[in-house]
């Protein structure tokens, strides 16, 4: 995930009661949007295989797609996942569930 993903992710902020709180429905979206990269076992309504579509950069899912995924009765799933992944909690296991942390490097802050 790249530095304006993360950014635009704790920047989603809405108005309540005249005092600026966190948007948990566009921290879910923009999630699923900059996390899911690959989904299998989906069909459409047609038995035709479910394919993700995404923006002109290939990284990011579409708000359509994104959207239909929410939809889905494993949406808690899903969402639990990439915020996993955000929190890069490795060490969860979720069933059904693969991250992908080949090529991620860890350097330590001096």
């Amino acid at each position: 995930m790249e530095f304006s993903q993360k950014v635009a992710i704790q920047s989603a902020t809405k108005m309540k009661g005249g005092e600026e709180v966190t948007d948990g429905y566009k921290v879910a979206l923009l999630t699923v949007k900059f996390c899911v990269k690959e989904i299998e076992g989906l069909e459409n309504a047609d038995g035709s295989p479910y394919e993700l579509e995404f923006e002109e950069d290939g990284k990011t899912l579409t708000d359509d797609c994104a959207n239909e995924l929410f939809q889905l009765d494993a949406s808690p799933l899903l969402i639990r996942a990439c915020n996993a992944y955000v929190a890069a909690l490795k060490g969860e296991v979720l069933e059904g569930v693969q991250f992908d942390f080949s090529g991620v490097k860890s350097v330590k802050k001096k």
